[in-house]
């Protein structure tokens, strides 16, 4: 019987963005429910969570990057072993936008199209906007991102970017193909059950037509 350390799967869970846009805020809103105005410049964090998510253990590392380009080592390191990708961009910085719409063109390039990407609009509690919403979901939906605004400050959405990317690591279970052939069986037996029953129906229909024309004739 295999230990319960062996059921945990570790998914690794990266975070790209340029500096100060909030990927820091928004990990520590999710690990400790806290805030602070303070920007401290990271170089790298690592968080780990244990979580139980649809009857799954997951072990979550979140890897909290750099926002500079002064560590090209590091970036391509967390590039190469990410399970799947937050990028962050601030509502009021268009430089910081153009930069995630770079970072999402990176990745299906070096890991392939079809490594998931979860694309956060932080900031949206300020209300002078450099970036719109339908303009950034149009441009990110190319590589089949999910786009979610956020607010680290006032903890918009905060719960919905990390179920989302617990969603994405962690898929419902397939259906087996057991499971298919006697789903397949009850479809046609309801499929048989309708038909037989609508027959029925139209033989009764017709037989009451027969009798009111009849009597109609008489």
């Amino acid at each position: 019987m295999p230990s319960k350390s062996s059921s945990v799967m570790a998914k690794r869970l990266v975070f790209f963005g340029a500096a100060q846009v909030g990927k820091s805020a928004i990990i520590r809103r999710f690990v400790s429910q806290t805030f602070s105005e303070q920007y401290n410049p990271t170089i790298e964090d690592m968080f780990e969570m244990p979580i139980d998510y649809d009857g799954k253990e997951v072990n979550l590392q979140i890897l909290d990057t750099s926002g500079s380009f002064k560590f090209p080592a590091m970036h391509q390191l967390a590039l190469n072993n990410g399970d799947i990708f937050v990028i962050v961009y601030s509502t009021d910085d268009i430089l910081s936008y153009h930069e995630a719409l770079a970072t999402c063109d990176e990745i299906a390039e070096k890991r392939g199209p079809g490594m998931p990407i979860v694309v956060v609009a932080n900031k949206n509690d300020l209300e002078k906007r450099q970036v719109g919403k339908a303009e950034a979901e149009l441009m990110f939906c190319q590589w089949n991102t999910y786009h979610v605004e956020s607010s680290a400050k006032e903890e918009n959405s905060i719960a919905q970017i990390f179920t989302r990317c617990l969603s994405l690591l962690c898929p419902a279970d397939v259906t087996s193909p057991k499971d298919s052939s006697q789903i397949f069986e009850r479809k046609r037996s309801f499929r048989r059950a309708l038909s037989t029953k609508l027959q029925s129906t139209i033989h009764l229909v017709a037989s009451k037509m027969t009798r009111v024309s009849k009597s109609r004739r008489g």
